[in-house]
């Protein structure tokens, strides 16, 4: 993984561990101090208000909602960060197409960890099963990698015992958690 400035200059780096994560060691100066000052009083208090507009300003001193703020003066540059935080961007998808069309059509399965502090029971992994349909999500801790195919098979049984439905289809991101010569044989 590398990260950019806007000039395109690397500002970090990280290497992909064997779990599949980015691990990122970040130092941190003990005593650092940051200073800023303004001299124009409008400025500082647009600032101080987190950005308001300079009209809205000028109305809280003439309301006198607040006290000590003196009269504003709307000043001819415009605010960067405020021109920045205004410009457009795409719009969020409001809604994603789903391909399946019933429960456990499709499910996704992830492993994740090792990790480096086990939990309460030992466990240094989890596994996912996510229902396209429903968006259902099933979170299994396990202590090892091999026993992901074994939670698999606990995992059909159940959620074809409660529903009443089949599973068709499992998708991976293909990690190796499904290659067991057992789950090889099973899937056939």
């Amino acid at each position: 993984m590398k990260i950019f400035d806007s000039n395109r200059g690397l500002i970090l780096k990280a290497p992909l561990s064997r779990n599949r994560t980015f691990k990122i060691g970040i130092q941190i100066a003990e005593f650092q101090c940051l200073a800023a000052s303004i001299s124009d009083e409008s400025w500082m208090w647009h600032h101080r208000f987190g950005h308001l507009n300079f009209r809205s300003l000028s109305e809280l001193k003439s309301k006198k909602m607040v006290h000590g703020l003196l009269q504003i003066e709307i000043p001819k540059q415009l605010c960067v960060e405020c021109c920045v935080s205004k410009q457009p961007r795409n719009f969020f998808k409001s809604e994603i197409p789903i391909r399946s069309k019933r429960k456990l059509e499709v499910i996704y399965s992830d492993v994740c960890g090792p990790f480096e502090v086990k939990s309460l029971g030992g466990n240094s992994y989890f596994v996912s099963f996510i229902d396209e349909f429903t968006r259902k999500m099933w979170i299994y801790l396990i202590k090892q990698k091999n026993e992901v195919f074994n939670i698999f098979k606990k995992f059909k049984l159940w959620s074809e015992k409660q529903s009443d439905k089949v599973i068709k289809v499992l998708r991976t991101d293909g990690g190796g958690e499904y290659n067991s010569h057992e789950s090889q044989v099973f899937f056939l």
